[in-house]
């Protein structure tokens, strides 16, 4: 595990670079254009909790707003800072903010003193605005791994069953929950951070929201780091 620490602080250049301009993470402000609200989080007061509103459909800029969930380690030696490094654990499901959280736990102490640690819940999980669901009573016989057409046809009815509780309870969300949208969620947290450009670590699916980032928004990376190569590009469940 330090082997893998070791080398990831190589990759993000936290050896033997000097801090980068990126702009203090405190400047946006409230002029932002994607203004963070923050707070002490209630199980670690010295970690920033933060909360932000974007669009629910990217494609309608100024229409409906969802919340999203963010925290910050902030880095302990900030003067050799280099800049925010944004993680997400994959899933999808993980919760950014719970490892932005125990940050100083989870990485080594290069990291946390040259970086600030963020982590996003992506919209419809954890602390941001959520997709909820109603669980349909199984029916008789339902099996994930149908073995008849019988079977098979339990498991659509089933499924649908369960597509139909979560738009009731979700609403529009349900449609805009896709990786593209998770993707633009974190340019906004980086608008509203005030940096200039940001690194990535993925692990997981994480690698397909950094991937997608990436294609949307190249000159806002400083240095990014996957634990799974995906083609983000091919048509996908996610």
């Amino acid at each position: 595990m330090k082997r893998q620490l070791l080398v990831l602080a190589l990759i993000l250049g936290v050896v033997g670079t000097a801090p980068s301009a990126s702009a203090d993470a405190s400047s946006a402000g409230p002029h932002s254009a994607y203004p963070i609200s923050w707070s002490q989080c209630p199980e670690r007061p010295d970690v920033q909790c933060g909360t932000l509103r974007v669009p629910l459909d990217w494609a309608r800029p100024t229409g409906a707003r969802i919340t999203l969930a963010l925290a910050r380690h902030l880095a302990t030696d900030p003067a050799h800072r280099i800049g925010a490094l944004f993680i997400n654990p994959g899933g999808p499901g993980g919760s950014g903010v719970e490892v932005a959280t125990i940050a100083d736990l989870v990485f080594s102490p290069e990291l946390v003193a040259r970086f600030d640690i963020v982590g996003v819940d992506p919209r419809g999980i954890g602390g941001s605005t959520p997709i909820t669901c109603r669980t349909p009573v199984s029916q008789p016989g339902f099996t994930l791994f149908p073995r008849t057409e019988a079977q098979f046809q339990r498991m659509v009815r089933q499924n649908r069953e369960l597509g139909r509780g979560c738009l009731e309870r979700t609403g529009p969300l349900l449609g805009h929950v896709d990786t593209v949208s998770v993707a633009r969620d974190h340019e906004a947290v980086r608008i509203g951070l005030g940096e200039r450009t940001f690194n990535w670590l993925g692990l997981s699916y994480g690698t397909q929201i950094g991937a997608n980032y990436a294609q949307l928004f190249p000159q806002r990376i400083r240095a990014m780091v996957f634990d799974a190569a995906l083609d983000h590009s091919g048509d996908s469940s996610w």
